[in-house]
């Protein structure tokens, strides 16, 4: 099961507020000049976990520290899945 699109556009505005942007436009803008974007946990077993890490362009899943699982990541280089 994975993330329908109004949970992508929900974690992406979230992680746009933690690092600090008051658009996902301007995350996406700011993430496009670098080769590492921010990204945040969207396991959809555990909606509430807002881990974020840092992913490069290739990268979609990530070990969330601290638990054992892979979990599925939503970053600015993964625009596709939106």
């Amino acid at each position: 099961m994975s993330l329908n699109n109004l949970q992508k556009r929900q974690k992406l505005r979230t992680l746009a507020k933690i690092e600090g942007y008051s658009t996902v436009t301007e995350l996406l803008e700011a993430s496009a000049r670098d080769s590492v974007s921010p990204a945040i946990c969207c396991n959809p077993e555990e909606l509430t976990c807002h881990y974020t890490t840092e992913m490069e362009a290739r990268s979609r899943r990530r070990l969330v520290r601290g638990m054992r699982q892979r979990h599925d990541a939503i970053g600015t280089h993964t625009r596709g899945l939106i």
